[in-house]
């Protein structure tokens, strides 16, 4: 039988600030902050959200008002019926840091 030594990264402490850009926290932020606003702005109502996702208004509610997380799942149904991608919640600045430093990598 053959075995392999396969050596995993190690894993920050979650209280430790990671400095290589946006984690999936940041993304969830990221997505409740924008429908916050489209919300505020009139775009889309909190209800019509919910309907969307399939979710009572009083939870979407909880999830805008940051009183619940947003599931996975819950955020990729969103992200599908808004029509929007990850790249959509990134800054351009960050996406060209996030370039940069994949460039300096390779190096």
């Amino acid at each position: 039988m053959l075995t392999q030594k396969i050596e995993y990264p190690s894993i920050p402490d979650r209280n430790i600030p990671d400095n290589r850009g946006i984690n999936f926290r940041g993304f969830q932020q990221r997505l409740i902050a924008n429908l916050r606003d489209r919300v505020r702005a009139g775009e889309i109502t909190e209800r019509g959200l919910a309907r969307l996702t399939g979710v009572s208004q009083p939870h979407m509610h909880h999830v805008l008002n940051g009183k619940r997380a947003a599931s996975p799942d819950m955020a990729d149904k969103i992200l599908r019926q808004l029509r929007m991608d990850l790249l959509d919640l990134i800054e351009p600045r960050e996406f060209l840091a996030w370039r940069r430093r994949g460039v300096e990598m390779m190096k």
